[in-house]
């Protein structure tokens, strides 16, 4: 692994703000920014045209997250969960790069491979669950493998992230599913990670089992719903939101949460 300055296994003093400053603003599909109002980043938030299922931000709003909008400051942070297209585009993360000398990029090899500023990024190591800590002024991120969901997409690369900011614990776990044959999240243990807040892919909602799921491996974390298509029936939608009451389903662009 390279070492960044900004790389840190410990960091000894993080500057803390009232939780009722921590907001996440939706970018589409399962892209999120989540800010305290001085510091910002970027989860699967840079990605391009992908399919009529797939919510993706359009050149105004890119341009909005480089510049800063609605009192979030552009990301100090790029994270990516893996490479597919409706969640990533090196070409939008490199100008961005470009564009932005003081912020980096974490994300597995599949990832930053494509990135013409590799110098800028941070590879996540995914050849086992182990957590990888990064810290960068007062972000600290939690990095770790997380399989992809779905037999065909065995050999992407996914990873999560457990993002650590004003005294939250936000989780984002890209393309993933329960993956209950190899036990994943038990060796994960995420049940021991504090987590506040977890932003998932709608479709781990949909299993007879899913609340059980939940209440083993995620007991009392608040609950972000993404990655809806937009062509998604209002009435299938609907009956998913009666069966969680309590989760946040994001489905308009630029729609912001107070955490």
């Amino acid at each position: 692994m390279k070492n960044f300055g900004f790389l840190i296994v410990l960091l000894l003093s993080i500057s803390t703000y009232s939780q009722d400053k921590i907001s996440l603003t939706y970018t589409g599909n399962m892209g999120v920014l989540i800010s305290d109002g001085k510091v910002s980043v970027l989860i699967d938030g840079l990605h391009e045209k992908y399919g009529a299922d797939y919510l993706f931000p359009p050149q105004a709003l890119v341009q909005k997250i480089g510049s800063g909008f609605n009192g979030n400051p552009a990301p100090s942070l790029l994270l990516f969960t893996h490479r597919h297209g409706d969640h990533y585009s090196a070409r939008l993360a490199d100008n961005f790069l470009k564009e932005h000398p003081s912020s980096m990029l974490i994300g597995p090899g599949q990832v930053t491979s494509q990135l013409q500023k590799q110098e800028r990024a941070i590879k996540v190591a995914t050849d086992s669950y182990a957590k990888q800590l990064f810290a960068h002024r007062d972000i600290l991120v939690k990095a770790f493998k997380m399989n992809h969901g779905g037999a065909r997409h065995k050999t992407v690369e996914n990873t999560a992230f457990i993002i650590s900011l004003g005294g939250l614990n936000i989780l984002h776990i890209g393309d993933t599913s329960w993956h209950e044959d190899i036990k994943m999240f038990d060796q994960l243990g995420l049940n021991e990670e504090d987590i506040d807040y977890l932003v998932i892919p709608y479709w781990m909602l949909l299993g007879e089992n899913a609340e059980e799921l939940l209440e083993k491996y995620l007991d009392g974390v608040k609950l972000i719903a993404t990655h809806i298509s937009p062509r998604i029936d209002k009435k299938d939608l609907n009956e998913i939101k009666k069966r969680y009451p309590k989760t946040v389903f994001l489905t308009q662009l630029e729609e912001k949460l107070k955490l």
